[in-house]
């Protein structure tokens, strides 16, 4: 009885995984060909920046994932890094796990491991580490640096 059972639990977890993935893809593809703009003000203000004027671990994430879903790689990259880092590794799993399937195990899945854990999280210390000695030592904040590399984008497309 159990083992039906176990089948029936995969299926669903399976149904849930190709559910969320559509919907995202989905997501993504209606933002980019409505050109919709996402407000800035989407996320609430963080209050360790506001009290200390240092940028949280998790500074920027919010508009990181806006930029990427909105095609904006780069920006995406400058305001957190592990949006994307994050992003690639959710997409090589959802891949890994759709060609395994189709292949019939042919191909092996590439499951969540302890090291892309680890690879996450020196991701985030990096990116609070850098963005902080910027924003401390030089009085360049992350705004600045979006704002700079926009301009340069938009120079280099003339």
């Amino acid at each position: 009885m159990t083992g039906g059972h176990a089948k029936e639990d995969k299926k669903m977890t399976k149904g849930r995984l190709i559910s969320a993935a559509l919907c995202f893809i989905t997501f993504f593809i209606v933002v980019n060909l409505l050109d919709i703009r996402l407000p800035e003000n989407i996320s609430p203000k963080c209050l360790l920046r506001h009290f200390t004027g240092w940028y949280c671990p998790g500074c920027g994430g919010t508009r990181a994932l806006r930029n990427l879903l909105g095609g904006n790689v780069l920006i995406s990259i400058i305001w957190h890094p592990v949006v994307i880092a994050a992003s690639c590794l959710a997409w090589t799993y959802l891949l890994s796990f759709f060609l395994s399937r189709i292949s019939r195990g042919k191909i092996l899945q590439i499951k969540p491991c302890l090291w892309h854990f680890y690879a996450i999280i020196c991701i985030i210390l990096m990116s609070f580490v850098i963005k902080n000695l910027l924003l401390q030592g030089f009085g360049i904040s992350t705004e600045v640096l979006v704002e700079k590399t926009r301009l340069f984008l938009y120079n280099v497309k003339q």
